[in-house]
């Protein structure tokens, strides 16, 4: 029996020890724990952090060299015989592609390693419109229309084959959310409206429709002034003497012209043409009174009234009698308002006066003076030859501008006694060229001349002069 308990005790001793060498984790002994092994992601940009659990130094290893997969790893020494907790921050770019995608890697220590997996599902795209799916009743003068594009992916953009309606897309295509404008231009057509489909795509998904219907076209009439325009002075604005002025007439219907009496100041306004039908060119408008008033402007206002329409008004305004005007291109030579002699009707030499909407034009004409619809105003070349301008009482003269019909006369502009004044030096001018001459040190109420200085004949289509006080 005693022999027995030996055998005993010694087995006991046995599993003892064989428990302390191996059983039983020595706080030197090297380890290693990760806080996940699988991570699991969508396929927007992602940022994860990985807890590591360590003893030792440790290391990451790429199991593959997935460019769209990176991390910062945090390495520690286990200075002090306990554990330290570290961690790796992965990042995923976002995963573009309509399949999922998968990348390994190895932390790895003393003792062994751990491997962690990554897995990052395929990108669902997405398309929808924020907005409106449906414009009705747009005007007939058309419109921008504006809804918000809501995308993971580029988009294209297209008017739909067998639309009516005038559709200009400022951007065809972009990625990703976009501000979307849809421009609807005018629509003139009286019998009916007219509609558009703007189809929205994207990759992968469905398209979006956008339903534009645009309302028949209501009469109308505006005016515009042309962009390419050989006029030298405001198309706007009358001069203070005679002068006329035009715009085109935009319409789609019939319509009448009127002046409106109530908000027009000006006197002798005529419209030679009161109503037409559609678009018109050069719609014209005559001034034929003068404005003396050297303080205030006057108005002129037409109304035109298109059939079953608005009322459209034009305002335009007459200078002030502080700038002098004329234009002798294509005027009625005959009327009251050019009051001339006969010697200058004639073009004979001497001296002779025009009178022109109440101003008096004194000139010496060495060889001939003549006033012509399509030359305008000729004078002979010489030192004599001159043309006086108008004395206005309590106003100077500080501004002299003509268009020439011929090119390199070379002009100046003096005192009565001929001496020549500052800025009145000679100017060469160039055919069919608006040239001004800036006055100083002129005084009230006097009279100041331009005569030519070369052998050419002196000939001018408009002048214009402005006074101050």
């Amino acid at each position: 029996m005693n022999h027995h308990f030996v055998h005993c005790c010694l087995a006991v001793a046995t599993m003892l020890c064989a428990c302390t060498t191996e059983g039983f984790y020595k706080e030197d002994d090297p380890s290693l724990a990760v806080g996940k092994r699988f991570v699991n992601t969508g396929a927007d940009p992602v940022t994860d952090t990985i807890q590591v659990t360590s003893n030792r130094s440790w290391s990451v290893v790429r199991d593959g060299n997935e460019s769209w997969l990176s991390f910062v790893k945090a390495e520690h020494l286990n200075l002090s015989g306990a554990e330290e907790t570290s961690a790796i921050v992965i990042k995923l770019d976002a995963n573009m592609l309509q399949k999922d995608r998968s990348a390994g890697f190895k932390v790895v220590c003393e003792n062994g390693s751990r491997s962690v997996v990554v897995t990052q599902r395929a990108i669902v795209y997405r398309l929808s419109v924020e907005g409106p799916r449906s414009f009705v009743d747009v005007p007939d003068i058309g419109d921008t229309l504006s809804v918000k594009i809501l995308t993971n992916t580029s988009w294209h953009a297209a008017v739909e084959a067998g639309s009516t309606a005038d559709i200009i897309l400022p951007e065809e295509e972009g990625e990703g959310d976009s501000t979307f404008l849809i421009v609807v231009g005018p629509h003139t057509d009286r019998s009916e409206g007219k509609t558009a489909t703007v189809v929205i795509s994207a990759e992968g998904c469905t398209p979006v429709e956008i339903f534009v219907e645009q309302m028949k076209a209501v009469p109308f009439v505006k005016h515009e002034v042309p962009a390419v325009s050989e006029r030298w002075v405001d198309p706007a604005v009358f001069s203070a003497v005679y002068s006329e002025r035009s715009f085109n007439v935009i319409s789609n219907c019939r319509w009448t012209a009127a002046i409106d009496a109530e908000h027009t100041t000006a006197t002798g306004v005529e419209l030679p043409v009161s109503e037409g039908e559609g678009n018109m060119e050069n719609f014209r408008v005559i001034v034929r009174g003068t404005n003396s008033d050297m303080e205030n402007a006057k108005t002129v206002s037409i109304v035109f009234t298109p059939e079953e329409g608005s009322p459209y008004r034009v305002n335009m305004s007459q200078c002030k009698g502080s700038v002098i005007a004329l234009e002798f291109r294509n005027q009625d030579l005959t009327a009251p308002r050019w009051i001339f002699d006969e010697e200058q009707a004639a073009g004979k030499v001497g001296a002779g006066v025009l009178h022109v909407g109440g101003y008096t034009f004194n000139y010496y004409a060495n060889g001939y003076c003549q006033i012509h619809e399509a030359s305008g105003w000729q004078i002979g070349s010489g030192e004599v030859t001159y043309i006086e301008f108008p004395a206005i009482a309590g106003w100077k003269l500080t501004r002299v501008s003509f268009r020439e019909y011929n090119a390199n006369t070379s002009p100046v502009i003096s005192d009565a006694n001929g001496n020549v004044i500052p800025g009145g030096e000679a100017i060469t001018f160039s055919r069919n060229v608006f040239t001004s001459f800036y006055l100083s040190g002129t005084a009230a109420g006097t009279s100041y001349r331009i005569r030519p200085t070369t052998s050419k004949t002196f000939r001018f289509t408009y002048i214009e002069l402005e006074y101050k006080q």
